[in-house]
């Protein structure tokens, strides 16, 4: 696991300089959500290795004689007609399923909403990042400096808005909505929750495919971020290091 340290060169602002009382507060915020999106990162890494392995083939002849072994109990059935070798390959399927469950299988599906879960949450991680660089923007006693970092910030993740609000609005992207006030669009096609290569990507509200890269790589970018906004203002008392060991007294 890759642990990404952050420094803050102060136990508190500055209170000379002005700074509102709530600086601080979006300071704590800012670094939780940028903890969250690093543990979203791993997570997301460790969930995604069935993805780059692939298809796991000693399972292949696993099903074919489980399949085999259970629809023996149920050939007669198959016997009264097409509907009803229908309703034994459905019924042998089925508990074909259940009994695999029951032996700790995780059906794809999960595996595929596993890595999305972790995906949402980074990419949710990293909205909270942007907001709360704006939310400090606006603060009484706030550098100018910060509005132009906010701004590099979405620059260097251009589909990090529209991609959110895709996850936040799937309604409108599933009746083909891509923007307000707009006829839904029945030509275009519609992405939820996909991926090239670690790249999170869903249509967004113009109708383009936004995605967001989910990589250390963009969390690196996120710290810079991160160390330009807190380098801006001025601080006092004992340094800072972040994250924390869990302490032994727990």
């Amino acid at each position: 696991m890759k642990i990404f340290e952050v420094f803050i060169p102060g136990s508190f602002l500055d209170d000379s300089q002005g700074y509102s009382k709530d600086s601080a507060t979006i300071f704590q915020l800012l670094r939780l959500a940028f903890h969250e999106a690093n543990l979203a990162v791993e997570l997301y890494s460790e969930s995604n290795d069935w993805r780059r392995n692939g298809k796991d083939r000693s399972l292949m002849e696993e099903d074919r004689t489980g399949l085999e072994r259970i629809g023996a109990e149920y050939k007669d059935l198959s016997s009264n007609g097409l509907g009803a070798r229908h309703d034994r390959d459905f019924e042998v399927e089925r508990l074909y399923k259940i009994e695999q469950w029951g032996r700790g299988r995780i059906p794809s599906e999960f595996k595929t909403a596993k890595t999305a879960i972790y995906s949402k949450a980074f990419v949710s991680a990293l909205d909270s990042v942007g907001k709360l660089i704006v939310a400090l923007s606006k603060e009484n006693g706030a550098p100018q400096s910060v509005i132009a970092i906010a701004d590099e910030f979405y620059a260097g993740i251009p589909g990090l808005v529209e991609l959110r609000n895709s996850i936040q609005h799937i309604e409108d992207r599933a009746i083909g909505v891509f923007s307000y006030r707009a006829e839904p669009d029945d030509s275009s096609s519609r992405f939820f929750s996909s991926f090239v290569g670690d790249t999170f990507f869903a249509t967004g509200r113009k109708g383009a495919n936004d995605g967001v890269n989910i990589s250390l790589e963009t969390l690196e970018f996120t710290l810079y971020i991160i160390n330009k906004v807190v380098a801006s203002y001025h601080w006092v008392a004992q340094k800072q290091h972040w994250p924390s060991l869990d302490p032994w007294y727990r």
